[in-house]
């Protein structure tokens, strides 16, 4: 039966004799074609986010509620605050808050949001 597969990748392990002379191998052929799709799909994903955050001057941001700290801010987060994401920390973390941040319309909103999010956890 022939199988039919677009990549692959040889494996091989050596099995030496007492003296350490190359005796036998053991061979092993895997299949990587839907391996590589995936990696070329999950590039071709993160280049349109990149290029999306450019356009659309986005700024998106990981903040752990429960621990209060970020844990990512993009490239676009930081040119919208005109700071790197360092110098945005030690401004929050410095006045213990990020409220100077929202646009003040939305201030309430967020800080209901975020009140009720500290309150279900």
């Amino acid at each position: 039966m022939m199988v039919s597969f677009d990549i692959s990748r040889e494996i091989r392990l050596w099995i030496v004799d007492e003296v350490g002379n190359e005796a036998r191998n053991f061979d092993m052929l895997q299949d990587i074609s839907q391996q590589l799709k995936h990696e070329h799909e999950l590039e071709y994903r993160e280049r349109l986010a990149q290029q999306t955050e450019r356009i659309t001057r986005e700024g998106p941001f990981i903040f752990d509620e429960l621990a209060e700290r970020y844990i990512h801010i993009s490239p676009g987060f930081e040119k919208i605050l005109g700071m790197s994401g360092e110098q945005y920390m030690h401004k929050v973390n410095s006045s213990g808050s990020f409220m100077d941040d929202v646009y003040e319309l939305d201030r309430p909103l967020v800080e209901a949001g975020y009140k009720q999010l500290l309150i279900d956890y």
